[in-house]
């Protein structure tokens, strides 16, 4: 790294800074795992509707179980 007009940062600075931010990205990998395997917002629409409006609760149960399966398989 050139430093041009500005206070040069220390390479331990650097990797430090670096260890820093790789540990809060890897704490998070839990959630960005749930994203992915999540039940769609379409999903979640269908079955609550036809929960409220339908009367019918066996999409919203299967969504539930869906749901909860994810957060079991992916821990905080």
């Amino acid at each position: 790294i050139q430093w041009i007009d500005t206070t040069p940062i220390s390479k331990e600075d650097i990797l430090a800074k670096q260890t820093e931010l790789q540990a809060e990205y890897d704490a998070l990998a839990y959630s960005r795992k749930r994203e992915s395997e999540y039940p769609s917002t379409k999903d979640f629409m269908e079955a609550y509707t036809e929960k409220e409006i339908g009367g019918s609760s066996g999409k919203w149960d299967a969504y539930v179980i869906n749901y909860n399966k994810v957060r079991s398989d992916n821990p905080k």
